[in-house]
C-alpha cells in the first residue's frame, strides 16, 4: 500500500463513525462493546497489494462470548442494518474463522482503484460487531474473452434415450462472464443474436448446469456453447455429443387406446397432469417414447363391470383398439355382486375383448381394499384372488391379461406416506379422505402410482421411464422415487 493512500485512510478512519482503525496494512482496529461480537480481521487475497480480477478472496475471523451467527461483507463503510439482505449466516460459533469469495465493484472507466472490503459480524441477539476492512487495487481491463468455455451432457454420458438433457456448462473471464449461446450448429454466433441467454447473476467464474431439448431426429448429437462478457468480448467454443436413440416400447400397444371403469374418468382430482391414472399413464408414455396415439377413455364412479362391458360392445371401432385397460369395478352397492359373480362377468368381458379386438393388449388391474373391512361393498380380497385365478385359467387357453398389481403397490405407498407424515395425512396424501369415502378418489400421487403399476404389468423397468412431464407440484420427485422403489421393491 501506498504511502499516500495510508495518509488517506488513516485520516479517513479518524473522521469515520464506524471506527474502522489504523492498523498496519489497513486492517482495521476494533471498538470493543460488552455485548457486540468482536471482529479481528479481513485479509483480502492472502495481503496481495494488487489484483486483475473481481473476484478475490478473503479471509475472515471473528469472535464471540456465545456465538457469530452472520456475517456481512460491503464496499461501503456504513455499518448495516439487521434487516439488509447481505447479512449471510454462519453455523453458530464463538470463534468464527473463514474463507469466502466477494466480487469486487467494477467500473470500466477506473483501470486502478483501491478497493476497501469491510467486514461486519452480529450475534443471535442482533448485536452488531464494529468493522475491520482490507485494501487491495483492483487493475483490470475488459480486453480478455472469456476462457475455459466447457460444457458436458447428461454429466458425459455417451448415450441417452431422451430428446431432454442436462448441459454442465463453465468458463471463466478477468472480469465476468454476461452470457451463454447454445446451439447443435457449429457456425459462430453474432455478438447480437437472439439465442444469447443473459446469465442473471455474472461472475468471473460461471458454473451451472442447463435443461436442453434436442431436436426430435435420433444420432449423434453434437452441442455447441459460446460465452461473452460486458462489452462482447467472445470466447473459443466448447463442445460435446451423445448418441440420441428413443427408446422402444417393450410391448406394442399400438396407437389406439382405450381405458375403462371407475377411476378413468378425469378431473376426480384436483392435480393438472395426474387427474387419473389414464393422464399420468399417457403423460409418462409420450415424454418417454415420443410417439403420438388416440385414447378412449370412458368411466363413471359406482359403474359395475356390467355396465363397462356393455358400453364396451357399443362402441363401433372397438375391433380397431390395440390396447384395452379395465378396472374390476364389480362390488359397488348394497346389492353387490359375489366375487363369484363379479368373476364371470370379468371373464366374460375379457372374452368381449379377444372377440372383438383380437389384437389388442388386454390389462386389468387388482382393487384396492379398504382398511374397513366391514365395510363389504369395499373389500376386495375375495374378488382379487378368484380374479387371479381366472387369469392363470385364460392364460392355460393362450389368452393374456396382464394384471396391475394395484391394491399391493397402493397399500405399500400409503404405510411409507403414514410413516412419514403421520397416519391420517399419510392415506390422505395418496388416496384422499381418511374416512375413506372416495369423494376425490385417487390423488395426484395414487394416480402416479396406478400408472406405473400398469406399466410394471406391461414388463417396463419402472425406472427407466421419464416422468418428467409430471410436474413436481403434483407429484414430488420424492415421491415419484418412492413409487419406483416400491414396485421394484417386489
Amino acid at each position: 500500500m501506498t504511502g499516500f493512500h495510508k495518509l488517506l485512510e488513516v485520516l479517513f478512519c479518524v473522521l469515520s463513525v464506524t471506527a474502522c482503525g489504523g492498523s498496519d496494512e489497513g486492517k482495521g482496529e476494533h471498538v470493543d462493546s460488552a455485548e457486540a461480537p468482536f471482529t479481528q480481521s479481513i485479509i483480502i487475497d492472502d495481503d496481495a497489494q494488487s489484483t486483475d480480477r473481481i473476484n478475490v478472496r478473503v479471509s475472515l475471523v471473528a469472535n464471540d462470548d456465545t456465538a457469530v451467527t452472520e456475517y456481512y461483507l460491503s464496499e461501503s463503510p456504513l455499518t448495516p442494518r439487521l434487516s439488509d439482505s447481505g447479512w449471510v449466516a454462519v453455523s453458530p460459533e464463538a470463534y468464527f474463522n473463514a474463507y469466502t469469495e466477494y466480487s469486487l465493484a467494477y467500473e470500466p472507466s477506473l483501470s486502478n482503484t483501491l478497493k476497501s472490503v469491510y467486514f461486519w459480524v452480529r450475534d443471535a441477539e442482533g448485536n452488531i460487531s464494529n468493522a475491520v476492512h482490507d485494501s487491495i487495487n483492483l487493475n483490470v481491463s475488459e480486453l480478455e474473452a472469456p476462457d475455459l468455455a466447457f460444457v458436458s451432457i447428461n454429466y458425459a454420458d455417451l448415450t441417452t434415450a431422451s430428446q431432454s438433457v442436462t448441459l454442465s456448462l463453465s468458463a471463466s473471464d478477468n472480469i465476468a462472464v454476461t452470457h451463454y449461446l447454445l446451439s447443435e450448429n457449429s457456425s459462430q454466433p453474432a455478438l447480437d443474436a437472439d439465442s444469447w441467454v443473459s446469465i442473471s447473476s455474472p461472475t468471473s467464474v460461471y458454473s451451472a448446469d442447463i435443461p436442453y431439448y434436442f431436436s426430435a431426429a435420433e444420432g449423434l448429437k453434437t452441442i455447441y456453447v459460446w460465452f461473452k462478457d460486458a462489452l462482447g468480448n467472445l470466447s473459443s467454443v466448447a463442445v460435446d455429443d451423445i448418441k440420441f436413440s428413443s427408446p422402444k416400447p417393450v410391448v406394442d400397444i399400438g396407437d389406439y387406446w382405450m381405458f375403462f371403469g371407475d377411476s378413468e374418468t378425469a378431473g376426480r382430482a384436483f392435480e393438472e397432469s395426474v387427474k387419473s391414472q389414464v393422464e399420468a399413464f399417457k403423460n409418462i408414455w409420450e415424454k418417454t417414447f415420443y410417439l403420438p396415439q388416440s385414447v378412449y377413455v370412458n368411466g363413471l364412479g359406482g359403474r359395475k363391470l356390467q355396465a363397462t362391458q356393455a358400453h364396451y360392445l357399443s362402441i363401433t371401432d372397438r375391433d380397431e383398439a390395440n390396447f384395452v385397460h379395465f378396472q374390476e369395478s364389480g362390488s359397488q352397492d348394497n346389492t353387490q355382486d359375489t366375487p363369484e359373480k363379479f368373476v364371470n362377468v370379468f371373464e366374460s368381458m375379457v372374452r368381449s375383448i379377444v372377440s372383438d379386438s383380437p389384437s389388442a393388449i388386454i390389462s386389468t388391474e387388482t382393487a384396492y381394499s379398504f382398511e374397513k373391512k366391514s365395510t363389504t361393498n369395499r373389500y376386495w380380497v375375495q374378488h382379487n384372488l378368484l380374479m387371479r385365478e381366472k387369469i392363470n385359467e385364460l392364460r392355460d387357453e393362450g389368452i393374456i391379461v396382464h394384471l396391475a398389481e394395484v391394491d399391493r403397490n397402493i397399500k405399500a405407498l400409503v404405510e411409507q406416506k403414514r410413516n412419514e407424515l403421520g397416519f391420517e395425512a399419510g392415506q390422505q396424501s395418496v388416496w384422499g379422505d381418511v374416512d375413506n369415502s372416495i369423494g376425490r378418489h385417487y390423488t395426484g400421487l395414487g394416480n402416479f402410482m396406478l400408472a406405473l403399476s400398469l406399466y410394471s404389468a406391461l414388463g417396463y423397468d419402472a425406472s427407466m421411464l421419464d416422468t418428467s412431464e409430471i410436474p413436481s407440484i403434483d407429484v414430488s420427485s420424492k415421491d415419484k422415487q418412492l413409487c419406483i422403489d416400491i414396485i421394484n421393491s417386489f
